[in-house]
């Protein structure tokens, strides 16, 4: 091919390219705009949509508003009312419909008829005692239950409330009254209840009459158990309804019963003393004393005081004024003679057996017991004392009269009848007589001397228990005494004798001291001795 062929080849081939890339920037340009209104077209469309959909969402939107409006003034016309809701209960009273006020009013009136006119009634032994709930001071909280009532469903947003109030409708709000009683009213009534029930417990008593006893049976006692029938009570309240009980109940055995009394009767132990009929003042006190110690009943292991036993010892009680030992010297002092009565009781009752737990000698060896075997008191100081060491009752009896004091220890013998018992006295010692005690008086003349008091020695004695059993015979030390010695006292003059001026004056003073002299002698014999049962020997310092 020709150079000039190939050349108009080439710059037609020039020609096509150039059309064909015009060609293609055509549509290109054409795509572009294309597109573009496309896009543009399409974004109208995209507009009209979303602009379709918000009017449909305004329009949902105030329907639903609508709706809301209308129902939240249900809601609100549901919620909104001043008087307790439907569906609220008390005690299955229906409060719905009412105010808070009415309501208490129900409430109150509901438990008046229900409730406070409940009986209580206690019974025991066919009595019986009646009393209300009312009676108790029973009180409900009846004004807090209205304010709960009132107050329920009131609290959340509308909605909640709405909801909670559409709920009572099948599940119920049903509030419970609580109440309470003044406990103190219980203990009052109970207290009412034991005065009526109480029965004091009386011992049985023993008396002795003519040599016999005679037994009195014993009284059996009864007491309300307040604390046991209080607790069984308010476990009956508990329940809110009516009660009946038993009033809960206890027996009171006496201390003493004729069985136990029906045991006395035995001679245990028995001693005599005698006296002379002489001392008005001293016999009366050995009988006032004696009495006050007859009829004396001692349960086992009951102790005896015989100070508080004859006491007072007073005028008003029936002593008299009788000798009595002061620092040594015989001087009246009300009593006297009680020592006798004390030392007559301790032989029977060693006799008896019975355990001693006090016991004093006399100052001064006695006269109207064995010496060693006395018992010295002194109403406000030492003191003779014993207790019932048997098992069975033991009853004491005691008399004086027609010189003779006795004293009888009656019980339930129970040692081996072969048994005897006695005591025996040994003197072992003497304590030298002191020297004589001298008192001056200026109303009788210098020598002249007259003995007032009569001394003598001291001693010392034990005592031993003879006992003899089955045939046996033993001798055991049972008690030492030591009695003082005590002086001679003398009054002696001190008055001094004039010197004779004449004949006359001496011979009125020889008339003077032979008058004198007669109305002494009798003085200067010796004075004539107590005898042993006249004398009240007692503690130094003590008196009988």
């Amino acid at each position: 091919m020709s150079t000039k062929k190939r050349r108009k080849s080439n710059k037609n081939k020039k020609h096509t390219g150039l059309k064909v890339l015009v060609t293609l920037l055509v549509v290109c340009v054409m795509g572009v705009a294309g597109l573009a209104g496309y896009n543009a077209w399409n974004n109208m469309q995209q507009k009209k949509v979303a602009e379709q959909e918000r009017a449909e969402r305004e329009e949902s939107y105030q329907r639903e508003a609508a709706a809301m409006q209308s129902v939240y003034k249900e809601w609100a016309e549901t919620v909104d009312q001043d008087t307790i809701y439907e569906g609220v209960t008390a005690m299955g009273i229906d409060l719905g419909g009412m105010t808070e006020e009415e309501a208490k009013e129900a409430l109150d009136k509901y438990y008046d008829e229900a409730v406070l006119g409940k009986k209580i009634v206690l019974t025991y032994k066919g009595k019986t005692w009646e009393y209300t709930y009312a009676d108790l001071g029973y009180t409900a909280n009846t004004a807090d239950i209205a304010a709960a009532a009132y107050a329920a469903c009131r609290t959340g947003s509308v909605r909640e409330r709405y909801n909670q109030i559409i709920a009572l409708k099948s599940e119920p709000m049903d509030l419970l009254l609580s109440d309470e009683y003044d406990a103190s009213t219980i203990d009052t009534i109970l207290a009412e209840i034991a005065d009526e029930i109480y029965v004091k417990p009386v011992d049985a008593k023993l008396d002795f009459d003519g040599g016999t006893f005679n037994v009195t049976k014993e009284v059996v006692g009864y007491k309300l158990n307040v604390k046991k029938t209080k607790k069984n009570l308010q476990e009956k309240l508990k329940d809110g309804e009516d009660v009946e009980l038993k009033l809960s109940v206890k027996k009171t055995k006496p201390d003493v019963t004729a069985k136990m009394l029906n045991e006395v009767g035995d001679v245990l132990g028995s001693f005599s003393t005698y006296y002379d009929l002489y001392n008005e003042g001293r016999n009366t006190n050995l009988e006032v004393g004696s009495a006050r110690v007859s009829g004396t009943m001692l349960m086992p292991g009951e102790g005896f005081n015989f100070n508080e036993t004859v006491s007072p010892v007073d005028y008003e009680s029936g002593y008299m004024d009788a000798s009595t030992i002061v620092n040594g010297e015989y001087v009246p002092g009300i009593g006297g003679g009680l020592c006798q009565v004390s030392s007559t009781l301790y032989n029977a009752v060693i006799r008896a057996e019975l355990e001693v737990t006090e016991r004093w000698e006399h100052a001064y060896e006695p006269g109207y017991v064995p010496n060693g075997m006395d018992a010295a008191i002194y109403v406000g100081g030492i003191n003779f004392q014993f207790y019932n060491s048997t098992e069975y009752p033991i009853y004491i009896v005691m008399g004086a009269g027609g010189g003779e004091l006795w004293a009888t220890i009656y019980g339930h013998e129970t040692r081996d009848p072969s048994r005897t018992v006695s005591f025996e006295n040994e003197l072992t010692g003497t304590i030298a007589k002191p020297k004589p005690v001298y008192t001056d008086d200026d109303s009788m003349y210098e020598g002249e001397e007259e003995v007032t008091s009569r001394g003598h020695e001291g001693s010392k004695y034990d005592v031993y228990k003879i006992v003899t059993e089955n045939g046996e015979t033993t001798s055991t030390y049972f008690s030492s005494s030591t009695y003082n010695p005590a002086p001679d006292r003398i009054t002696r003059g001190t008055k001094k004798k004039k010197k004779e001026s004449s004949k006359e004056e001496s011979s009125k003073e020889e008339e003077s001291s032979e008058e004198e002299s007669s109305e002494e002698e009798p003085s200067e014999e010796e004075p004539e001795e107590t005898t042993p049962e006249e004398e009240p020997a007692t503690d130094e310092g003590t008196e009988e």
